[in-house]
């Protein structure tokens, strides 16, 4: 049951990841340069409260080091990118084993 859903949620977010592609794409040819939406100004977008909270809590609760090299970097990345990595490794880490015809008979 919860590898059907988790597997929902891995083709939501390459759905998503695909339709803010078109959307980069459509404003890259429409300016005339490349136009990429990082994923840090998404979330602002999407959750200006919460957002601001992130940076406190892993430099207090985690360790400081994983705000400056780490997060920073993942919220520059375009955010169909992340979404679509995220997706992918939900379709992987939730695959089936391959069924072995003849061992263990």
């Amino acid at each position: 049951m919860f590898r059907l859903a988790f597997r929902f949620a891995g083709l939501a977010a390459v759905a998503l990841a695909f339709a803010l592609l078109v959307k980069d794409a459509t404003r890259s040819i429409a300016g005339g340069e490349l136009a990429l939406t990082p994923l840090g100004l998404d979330a602002v977008t999407l959750f200006p409260a919460k957002f601001l909270q992130l940076q406190p809590l892993l430099e207090r609760n985690v360790h400081p080091l994983l705000w400056d090299p780490v997060a920073l970097t993942l919220l520059r990345l375009p955010t169909w990118l992340a979404l679509g990595a995220f997706g992918a490794l939900l379709f992987y880490a939730l695959r089936r084993g391959r069924q072995r015809i003849g061992v263990g008979r």
